[in-house]
């Protein structure tokens, strides 16, 4: 009887560790299937994982790019300085002749994930997803979420919360204290010349309200910011330009007071909120949308205090 041939241990398949797991975005329209032409010669996993080390890489040589020719000088000079932010300082905007150094808490997923250590499958620590560690490619498009301090680190301690984390991959930028210009500038240093559409969401304006700017300037700051987003996806089609929504603000009491409220402060700008937040919501419902997601239906975060018989409760204004 002829001997049964025994396969060589290291031509078994690897079972050590589990396969990565898929994309939390894959199979969405974020993320369609069809994006990766997988060969059926090569292990699935072994190409995701190759997937995953390409867009890492030609994430950081785009975040490179973009900074100033003479960034190292710069820094030299201004890295010790309290906060100071190298990604807004080494960057210029396109047309913009004038430079800065900025000091201020970046707080960039995007950031994050270029510097983030991989495993043997090139994913990452996603700190935001429920499912991780993930891939570095997060989708064909990129979703942002802009914020001041508005929504910064809005999961929380998700131990305590009970959040589980994010079904799909958002990335998040926030800087807390930035006003809709600044968080632009931000933007753009991270995201400015990448190749692909990119759907962002703003949730600002506060700050500007604070330094003394009316509802039409932060409108106007805020379309600037649109046009900036839709001019970066270098592909034609519906289906690849970038799109663009501003989330309503929250009343603060700290600036605004209602009606009923019985106390005062010294310059209640409840007007300005209300007449800002119309202007939001109808630059949503505007030309301004996407001609396939639906941006005018952006988040509505303003709410205000009604007090009846002494009791103080929150209801959406403005009918949302």
């Amino acid at each position: 009887m002829a001997k049964q041939r025994v396969r060589p241990i290291w031509n078994q398949p690897d079972t050590s560790r589990p396969p990565p797991t898929l994309p939390p975005s894959y199979k969405t329209m974020l993320y369609p299937a069809y994006a990766d032409r997988l060969s059926k010669n090569i292990p699935a996993e072994n190409q995701m994982r190759d997937i995953s080390l390409s867009r890492k890489s030609a994430e950081h040589v785009m975040f490179m790019n973009a900074k100033r020719k003479n960034y190292h000088k710069i820094r030299s000079a201004n890295e010790n300085q309290s906060r100071y932010c190298n990604i807004c300082s080494e960057f210029i905007m396109p047309g913009d002749y004038t430079s800065s150094i900025v000091h201020h808490t970046h707080n960039s997923s995007k950031d994050y994930r270029i510097l983030a250590p991989a495993d043997r499958w090139e994913n990452y620590p996603c700190i935001t997803c429920k499912t991780t560690p993930h891939s570095h490619k997060i989708g064909e498009r990129y979703p942002v979420l802009v914020s001041s301090s508005i929504l910064n680190n809005w999961q929380g301690i998700r131990s305590m919360s009970g959040y589980e984390g994010d079904e799909i991959h958002i990335d998040y930028l926030t800087i807390p204290g930035a006003t809709v210009r600044e968080l632009e500038h931000a933007f753009m240093a991270g995201y400015g010349n990448v190749h692909r559409a990119v759907d962002v969401l703003l949730v600002a304006g506060l700050n500007d309200i604070l330094r003394g700017a009316t509802d039409h300037e932060i409108l106007e700051d805020i379309q600037h910011f649109s046009d900036s987003v839709k001019s970066i996806s270098a592909r034609s089609g519906e289906l690849y330009q970038g799109s663009f929504a501003a989330g309503t603000l929250p009343f603060p009491p700290k600036i605004t007071v209602i009606k009923d409220a019985h106390r005062k402060i010294v310059n209640d700008r409840k007007d300005l909120m209300i007449s800002l937040t119309s202007m939001i919501r109808e630059f949503n419902r505007s030309g301004n949308h996407h001609p396939v997601l639906p941006t005018q239906l952006a988040p509505c975060f303003h709410t205000w205090e009604s007090g009846q018989k002494n009791h103080c409760h929150h209801s959406l204004a403005l009918g949302c």
